[in-house]
């Protein structure tokens, strides 16, 4: 790899890591409805979520201050989503470049899954079907575990580390998407 390529991996069609004009397909970016968002955001920023003694300790690994360091929180935050499984500084790294060229600058990587592209590729398609209206997806997603080490542990020790995160991640889906949906349930005749 040449020394002036920051990270191996190519915009398609492309002969450098990032070419403007690349092949443009149209799944590899999605932009949710704002409004929607910033509703169900205003319906579960205040949803008191659960957490874990195991990850609390763990959390103490990385430095003070720094959102790794915190406990769960609601937030809004934009999704590298790729086939790649991602871990470690230099791949959190790439999705955070990756992710501000894609959006013009403007979105900040927060963390990454490996299907919400999948998942709206599919229900963009069934929209030019006139099947669904993807102006009405939300999308909701849960931190369980960590893209990088802590200071001193090695990505090998990272990736296999039991951060406390699961049970907690998964109680914390249910309380917010509830939220939401009981609501919408409950509000039908505004949310239709």
């Amino acid at each position: 790899m040449p020394k002036t390529w920051r990270y191996p991996y190519f915009h398609l069609g492309g002969s450098t890591p990032w070419t403007i004009g690349g092949l443009i397909v149209g799944t590899e970016i999605f932009k949710l409805n704002g409004d929607l968002a910033e509703k169900a955001y205003g319906l579960s920023k205040n949803v008191k979520l659960t957490d874990s003694a195991v990850a609390k300790l763990y959390r103490t690994n990385y430095p003070a201050g720094t959102p790794a360091s915190k406990p769960p929180v609601v937030f809004m935050g934009d999704v590298v989503s790729a086939e790649t499984y991602k871990h470690g500084k230099i791949l959190s790294d790439w999705a955070s470049w990756w992710m501000k060229k894609w959006t013009g600058g403007k979105g900040n990587y927060t963390m990454g899954d490996m299907e919400d592209s999948a998942t709206f590729t599919a229900l963009s398609r069934l929209a030019e079907m006139g099947l669904v209206n993807t102006e009405r997806v939300m999308l909701l997603r849960t931190a369980s575990n960590f893209d990088q080490p802590y200071p001193g542990q090695t990505p090998q020790e990272s990736i296999v580390a039991d951060s406390g995160g699961y049970i907690p991640a998964v109680v914390n889906a249910y309380r917010v998407g509830s939220a939401v949906s009981n609501q919408i349930i409950k509000n039908w005749n505004e949310w239709k």
